[in-house]
């Protein structure tokens, strides 16, 4: 169990699983899936008793003040709750609205961690008109823009450190 607990935090092994997300609707989506699994395990390590979430039926709004109550968000950890707030209102956006909500995501990334990404001679690259390409496996490529790959990392980051303020 102690080489699963180390690897949880790591954030290679988020982003190998948004990588195959194509558009910005899947990506929500699935980080904001990804984020409510780790929420669920910090709840399950620091909850007097386990939750079974597949009888409980929390929100994930509920799970997010759940990990207040149980201390998440202290020493420093602001950020990680106004992120996880926005991720679910932009996952509420597609889910209610068909597409994402463009003032959201710009709220988003103004409070992301990782705010850009300096390629060669120190030119930003994560805009709409900078593309990144990579190999799923030997025979498959994908290529993503720059706000794509922002937020791909951003969520993997969202996910790493919920799983080291877990102890992982």
């Amino acid at each position: 169990m102690k080489k699963e607990t180390q690897e949880s935090s790591r954030i290679d092994l988020y982003v190998d699983h948004l990588l195959v997300c194509k558009d910005m609707d899947n990506l929500i989506l699935k980080g904001h899936l990804m984020t409510e699994r780790a929420l669920q395990f910090y709840i399950n390590e620091y909850a007097k008793k386990k939750v079974n979430f597949k009888k409980v039926r929390f929100t994930y709004s509920n799970k997010i003040e759940i990990a207040k109550l149980l201390g998440l968000f202290e020493n420093g950890n602001s950020q990680l709750y106004r992120l996880l707030k926005l991720l679910n209102l932009l996952r509420n956006s597609i889910a209610h609205n068909v597409e994402y909500d463009t003032k959201t995501l710009d709220t988003f990334f103004k409070e992301a961690y990782i705010q850009k990404i300096r390629g060669k001679n120190g030119v930003e690259m994560m805009s709409t008109k900078h593309k990144f390409e990579y190999d799923l496996s030997k025979t498959e490529k994908t290529t993503i823009n720059g706000i794509h790959f922002r937020l791909l990392l951003n969520v993997s980051m969202i996910c790493s450190r919920i799983y080291k303020i877990s102890g992982l």
